[in-house]
């Protein structure tokens, strides 16, 4: 087997091992890789697809991320804003991260190993950075938790994360092309009659037996509750988020049908916005290892990929309300 030399390149050990724990590779496994500095290893990790690697001198790896820039910078915004889901750089990176770690077991190898992980590590390095602020209600405290928690050691729910930025009150949401299959499935739900409310307390038993939703989420205090119905009241879906001040974190959206998810969500946006949230992200993996479903689901949403930086501190004041 071929030799790395790592050691002079411009990326640091420490740095390496972040990168692979944020998407959820062992950081022990990377560093005796790295150490013992031999391809054999991760060949033996990949044994699926055959990776050729030359021997790599100094600086080569830093010239490997700095190659793959050029085609995430042409996905940037221009005004610096989220990197969108529907990039070809993000289902790039999130087919080779899910195979690589084996998410999926029927998933076949990427179309280019290579392109995949220089992505992966171009999102996750080059994101932008959306600072998270926070006040100290219980909401505040219970979506900060969520986003401190550590995962291998490293705090793996701030990087590439998706988030939807929601306009201020009267600004147009959900326009231009990009939005379009969204509009047509909301109003696919119109037209099969389901409408969309805040949920009281009262309700909530017989929504999740509808939906066949565990009882333990009665168990939630610090949740806003909405619910989809049929026309004869029977529940097409519901969702769950906690709601602060500037932020909120979708913790369930549940909805069998496509057009009854997208009229659910789209209700609990408008809802958010009424109380001031501006911001919304959600419980669940990384978009480098979110299944391809949900990857098209937020992309046709306009959810954006950043990584999150928790504001020292906390806001005055009290959380959004309904």
């Amino acid at each position: 087997s071929r030799r790395i030399d790592l050691a002079s390149s411009v990326i640091s050990l420490s740095t390496i091992t972040a990168v692979a724990a944020a998407v959820g590779f062992p950081g022990t496994a990377v560093r005796s890789a790295v150490r013992r500095s031999t391809c054999a290893v991760v060949c033996r990790r990949v044994r699926r697809f055959r990776v050729s690697i030359g021997r790599v001198g100094r600086d080569s790896v830093g010239r490997f991320i700095r190659h793959g820039g050029s085609r995430i910078d042409k996905e940037m915004p221009d005004d610096g804003g989220p990197l969108r889901c529907s990039a070809p750089a993000v289902a790039s990176a999130a087919a080779f991260t899910r195979w690589f770690l084996r998410r999926s077991k029927p998933a076949a190898p990427p179309p280019s190993a290579l392109t995949g992980a220089r992505a992966a590590l171009q999102i996750l390095l080059r994101a932008p950075v959306l600072s998270v602020e926070l006040t100290g209600s219980p909401s505040g405290e219970f979506i900060r938790d969520y986003l401190l928690a550590r995962r291998r050691g490293v705090r793996s729910n701030l990087y590439a994360q998706s988030v939807l930025s929601i306009p201020p009150i009267g600004a147009p949401m959900l326009n231009g092309r990009r939005f379009h299959a969204a509009r047509t499935n909301i109003t696919r739900a119109h037209y099969e009659g389901i409408t969309c409310r805040e949920l009281p307390e009262s309700e909530r038993p017989r929504v999740l037996r509808e939906l066949n939703q565990p009882g333990s989420l009665l168990e939630r205090t610090v949740d806003r509750w909405w619910v989809a119905e049929r026309p004869d009241r029977s529940a097409a879906g519901v969702a769950l988020a906690t709601a602060d001040q500037k932020w909120a974190l979708l913790n369930l959206l549940v909805a069998p049908r496509y057009a009854a998810r997208y009229l659910l969500h789209t209700h609990m946006v408008f809802s958010l916005r009424a109380s001031g949230v501006r911001y919304l992200t959600h419980r669940g993996p990384s978009a480098l290892v979110m299944s391809p479903g949900l990857l098209y689901l937020q992309a046709r949403l306009g959810y954006g990929i950043v990584n999150l930086r928790l504001a020292p501190g906390r806001l005055a004041g009290s959380p959004a309300v309904a």
